[in-house]
């Protein structure tokens, strides 16, 4: 590779990162796969998923559900 010359992946990559569209890129590819990451059933009662300041807040009006998901608090 000469000298000043980057490719095109390593632009978007570098972009990405300095910029606030990656933490929304990953919210979006959370949404479309969220029915494959966590199956059917917890899919279909997920009213709304967001991802806001590096935290997963999910919406549910299915009481079991939410009681579950309350109990489980973020690992460190």
């Amino acid at each position: 590779m000469r000298y000043g010359i980057t490719s095109m992946g390593d632009a978007l990559r570098d972009y990405l990162n300095k910029s606030r569209l990656k933490p929304r890129l990953l919210e979006v590819k959370i949404q479309e796969n969220w029915g494959m990451l966590m199956g059917k059933t917890i899919a279909r009662y997920t009213e709304s998923i967001a991802l806001i300041d590096g935290k997963l807040i999910i919406t549910t009006a299915v009481g079991p559900l939410n009681r579950n998901s309350c109990t489980r608090k973020t690992r460190s």
